[in-house]
């Protein structure tokens, strides 16, 4: 029986990163594919999946002088709208509080597109820090 008031959430252990990186990227390219801004306008599920670091150095960028050269998560000026369901996540390595993975989206007009992105533990989930295009 569970104690009256106590969340079972609370004691779950944290997403793995696998699923936090599937979460974010169908979410994030979903967002763009109805023309919408998840950087402005999705900023709740944002916080939910990015770490204050990264968001506070995208919106650094956002206020500069040239704005962003390029989409700070999927480090491209464009996007597939078939990304959203070819999201595959691999070489997925966890050392204490850090994980990093392999990130492959694939569609019909840019495919294989690679990012190597790094994840950190902050407020007990795994949240995206740091996101970089692997050249082909």
């Amino acid at each position: 029986s569970r104690v009256p008031g106590f969340s079972q959430a609370a004691s779950a252990p944290a997403q793995a990163p696998e699923a936090v990186i599937q979460e974010f990227y169908k979410w994030y390219v979903h967002a763009l594919n109805r023309g919408g801004d998840p950087m402005t306008k999705g900023r709740a599920t944002l916080k939910k999946y990015v770490t204050l670091r990264f968001i506070r150095e995208l919106d650094r960028a956002l206020k500069g002088p040239d704005g962003l050269e390029a989409d700070l998560f999927l480090a491209a000026q464009d996007w597939d709208k078939d990304w959203e369901r070819n999201i595959k996540v691999s070489n997925v390595v966890t050392r204490y509080s850090t994980t990093t993975a392999l990130v492959i989206l694939t569609g019909k007009d840019i495919p294989n597109h690679k990012l190597n992105l790094t994840l950190k533990q902050e407020g007990g989930a795994w949240k995206i820090d740091k996101v970089k295009w692997l050249q082909q």
